[in-house]
C-alpha cells in the first residue's frame, strides 16, 4: 500500500508542495469493509496529516481521502 501511495499522482503533487516527513500504514476500523479497503496510508508533513486510502474497487491506485492536524515533538503535551 505504502508503494502504490508513493506511486501515486496524489502523492506526487502533495510531495512537491510540503516536505514529507513521515508515512504510517494503519487500519481505519471505521471504514468498515475487508482487506484491502480498510487499509490506509498516513503521510505527514510539517502541516498536517493525509490519509490515502483506495480510490477503486481493484485498490489499483491510492488517493487522499481525508486530512488532519499533525503533532510534533516541540509542541506541548495534549495530556498531562
Amino acid at each position: 500500500m505504502v508503494q502504490k501511495t508513493i506511486e501515486s499522482d496524489s502523492y506526487k503533487r502533495l510531495a512537491e508542495k510540503e516536505e514529507v516527513i513521515a508515512i504510517k500504514t494503519d487500519v481505519n476500523k471505521f471504514k468498515g469493509g475487508v482487506f484491502p479497503y480498510n487499509l490506509e496510508v498516513n503521510v505527514s508533513t510539517k502541516k498536517q496529516t493525509y490519509h490515502f486510502s483506495c480510490h477503486d474497487k481493484k485498490c489499483s491506485t491510492m488517493d487522499i481521502s481525508g486530512w488532519s492536524y499533525s503533532i510534533y515533538q516541540d509542541e506541548e503535551p495534549r495530556l498531562p
